[in-house]
């Protein structure tokens, strides 16, 4: 039996808690075992050099679910998990060409403009938005949320006009989903939190982005908008695929902007690994995650509007119901607004 290490040491034994033996923490800590769930190991250093065994099964140290398993890695990667609402990474762009002239203001709901005052008041002492005065501004305009808030947006059609428009380079849904083996068994998806606003804007260029809330005038010090400007798709997906690199290419892992799905076939423990190694990627790039959105080593999950399984493949239910409720087209330009 060679490399093989014998070592006497008494122990508790809990035939009726556990399956096999238990290795109690005092004789881990105490000869210097350290165990590795994920790849299966087990190491022991002794006398200057590591012996390593190759578990068959985590089941062989303790009894762990699967649930256990996922709560161990997302506690691994508690940085990777945004703390607060407005979390982020920055990048930096420059925003070219000359802005338009001061738009008009919409009229809103009270309650929406209530909303917004409050919103911006919470961006303002977090840093995310600051007072300034501009020669150009952009209209305002909530849009309601599912769950009844209200998100700011800010309608920068007028300077979307006059800006160079990113040669576009994010995928269509359906295409990006036809890169995912049908043999797929174990899926995550993971959502980075708030996407375009790590996108850092020039300081020269940042006066370009004002807007207005109650006679007052405001601009983004750190952020692209999330919903307004046309490149913000464009130069975010490039950030993510630029981060995760080498592992776009095995069709194990694919995004949309700042949406990720791993997709592997085989068994529960190689796809814990792989998404260990994507968060690692995410972190050391400074992504943060929305952990409230991550569904993280499921059977079925919910992605771009589709149920993925490794055997079926189709649109939500809210998804068809949004689809029934739109009006039929009677004219070829309403048919292709649709497709």
């Amino acid at each position: 039996m060679n490399n093989v290490v014998i070592l006497k040491e008494p122990f508790w034994y809990l035939p009726d808690n556990s399956e096999g033996t238990v290795l109690g923490m005092d004789i881990m800590q105490k000869h210097g075992f350290v165990i590795h769930c994920f790849e299966k190991q087990i190491k022991l250093q002794t006398n200057k050099t590591t012996k390593k065994g190759l578990l068959q099964s985590t089941a062989s140290i303790m009894s762990i679910s699967n649930t256990d398993l996922v709560q161990l890695l997302i506690n691994k990667h508690s940085d990777v998990w945004a703390n607060h609402e407005h979390d982020c990474v920055d990048f930096e762009v420059c925003i070219e060409g000359e802005p338009p002239p001061p738009q008009k203001q919409y009229r809103i709901k009270p309650e929406a403009e209530a909303a917004v005052h409050e919103i911006v008041q919470q961006l303002e002492k977090r840093g995310i938005v600051w007072r300034c005065c501009s020669t150009t501004y952009s209209p305002c305009l909530p849009v309601p949320k599912p769950n009844g808030k209200w998100r700011l947006c800010i309608d920068y059609q007028c300077l979307n006009k006059v800006l160079p428009k990113a040669t576009p380079i994010v995928a269509n849904p359906a295409t990006i989903l036809s890169k995912v083996s049908t043999n797929a068994s174990w899926f995550t998806v993971l959502d980075i939190k708030n996407g375009f606003w790590s996108i850092k804007v020039k300081r020269e260029d940042q006066w370009k982005l004002a807007f207005m809330v109650n006679q007052l005038q405001y601009t983004w010090p750190q952020p692209y908008h999330p919903a307004g400007l046309h490149n913000s798709p464009a130069i975010f997906h490039r950030a993510v695929a630029d981060a995760l690199g080498p592992e776009l290419g095995t069709g194990e892992v694919v995004h949309y902007v700042d949406d990720i799905l791993i997709a592997t076939e085989g068994p529960l423990e190689n796809h814990l690994q792989l998404v260990d190694k994507v968060l690692q990627i995410l972190g050391k790039a400074g992504f943060k995650m929305k952990k409230e959105k991550a569904q993280i080593a499921q059977k079925e999950v919910h992605y771009l509007g589709y149920t993925l399984t490794q055997s079926y493949r189709a649109l939500t239910d809210d998804r068809r119901k949004c689809i029934a409720k739109l009006p039929r087209p009677h004219t070829l330009n309403a048919l292709q607004k649709v497709l």
